[in-house]
């Protein structure tokens, strides 16, 4: 693993652990803890939209890591990643009946 990618996924992993940390600081237990299971090939905006922030954090990380994974890329741009995640979640706003691939590709697209 390339040195820059192993440290950005040690951040990343630091600040998921920090966030759970202060969620769990603040917040009475709950007896269970709900587990989310996202299909992403029927996964509609709607449902993105009405997810908390740390399952649509993870849904979009999940998705560009795999991307990532089939081109082979061990590197990545956080800045192009973020401003690519802002246009789905935008095209997913305007089309909330939309799947979340069909976001995805409108938003590659600039539709």
């Amino acid at each position: 693993m390339a040195k820059g990618l192993s440290i950005l996924l040690s951040a990343c992993c630091a600040t998921l652990m920090g966030a759970a940390a202060s969620v769990a600081a603040t917040s009475p237990a709950p007896a269970t803890i709900p587990v989310q299971h996202f299909d992403l090939t029927k996964l509609t905006c709607a449902q993105m939209l009405d997810a908390d922030v740390l399952d649509r954090s993870s849904v979009m990380m999940f998705y560009w890591g795999y991307v990532a994974g089939k081109a082979g890329a061990t590197a990545f741009d956080t800045t192009g990643m973020e401003a690519k995640t802002a246009r789905v979640m935008q095209t997913c706003m305007n089309n909330p009946k939309m799947t979340l691939f069909a976001a995805i590709d409108a938003s590659k697209n600039g539709k």
